[in-house]
């Protein structure tokens, strides 16, 4: 009896996806399809497949979230080793909220980090959310404290920093995977 549900995320041609895998494995078949509409990634495909006997989730959202499959990768590893892995993950994305540029304009992050700065744009989203600040405001409007709300003038600066969150999220997808693949072998023995 299968326990355990692969997800897979597909940036767009779902049904090129399924048609290839549905045809390369036999005994195959699409056993549910559902869309959900007015998701932050627009409309979300999502479908469930038998391949070769083995039920598999696809879900066709776009290129949205590359860091998504990364921490699912380390998470799932690490929760069927480790049962309290859950509530360490829930205090983590509490505390990711608290550091991205949401919260706190990139310059006083500066001003409070100083030679510690760059380590501030090792969190992924950090980069995003200030190229999308930077694609938000024409200007860089000045905030109460005197400081600002844009990192720099230009693009290179945040080009650069888009750089630095997609290197850090393909280690953390290939640390992922390499746990996953390593503690798999005892996921039929924990669960």
């Amino acid at each position: 009896m299968q326990k355990i549900t692969p997800h897979l995320w597909f940036d767009r041609r779902s049904r090129d996806a399924i048609a290839l895998y549905t045809g390369a494995f036999e005994n195959s078949r699409v056993k549910s399809s559902a869309t959900l509409a007015n998701t932050p990634s627009g409309s979300v495909e999502i479908v469930v497949l038998e391949l070769a006997g083995q039920t598999f989730q696809c879900l066709f959202a776009g290129p949205e979230f590359k860091f998504t499959p990364a921490v699912s990768f380390l998470v799932a590893g690490l929760n069927v080793r480790y049962r309290d892995t859950q509530h360490v993950v829930e205090v983590v994305l509490m505390a990711g909220f608290w550091i991205n540029p949401i919260v706190y304009s990139v310059s006083l992050v500066k001003t409070e980090l100083g030679d510690l700065y760059w380590a501030y744009f090792l969190n992924p989203m950090a980069g995003v959310v200030c190229a999308m600040q930077r694609a938000i405001y024409a200007q860089n409007p000045t905030l109460p404290g005197g400081s600002t709300v844009l990192a720099a003038d230009g693009y290179a600066f945040y080009l650069e920093k888009l750089g630095i969150g997609a290197l850090v999220s393909a280690a953390v997808l290939a640390l992922g995977l390499w746990l996953y693949h390593r503690l798999s072998a005892d996921f039929a023995e924990e669960l």
